[in-house]
């Protein structure tokens, strides 16, 4: 397994909890194949979700240089590992954002959440519901918004 040493500073004194960074990292050539290859541990050794996507490739195509998202928790100075060339456990991410695309509209899925934007009419968002994904697709449980109405539901989830 290799390692790159990712350091974040947090110069002003405060505290910060699952602040976001995003950073280029440059890779030697033939080392990463693909942003699956990748995966982040924290000082500790601890899996840390992370989103990555290559920016340029060498001419062997390997990854030359990947942009990487992650949730840092600082405080002074934190030190992260970006990890290749082997195998380890990897931050389990949450329900993976579904994307879907035709001539009329961007339907936009996150697991509890999906919204329809409209290629063809004037607005932010055309239809929203609230349910969960399934293997099968998305169930849903209540409909915020639908056809671009303005019919909102009041969600309230019990709190303590």
């Amino acid at each position: 397994m290799q390692r790159l040493i990712l350091t974040v500073q947090e110069e002003s004194g405060i505290e910060r909890r699952a602040w976001p960074v995003t950073r280029g990292v440059p890779l030697p050539q033939g080392a990463v194949a693909e942003c699956d290859d990748l995966w982040l541990e924290d000082a500790r050794g601890r899996a840390v979700t992370l989103q990555s996507r290559p920016l340029s490739h060498w001419p062997d195509g390997s990854i030359k240089w990947v942009l990487v998202d992650f949730q840092a928790d600082v405080v002074g100075s934190a030190v992260y590992h970006l990890c290749y060339a082997g195998e380890a456990p990897r931050a389990a991410p949450g329900n993976r954002l579904q994307i879907s695309e035709s001539d009329k509209r961007i339907v936009v899925c996150t697991g509890p959440l999906r919204f329809a934007v409209s290629r063809r009419r004037y607005g932010l968002v055309h239809a929203v519901s609230l349910g969960r994904q399934e293997a099968d697709g998305f169930v849903e449980e209540v409909a915020v918004s639908s056809q671009g109405g303005d019919s909102w539901a009041d969600i309230c989830e019990a709190f303590e």
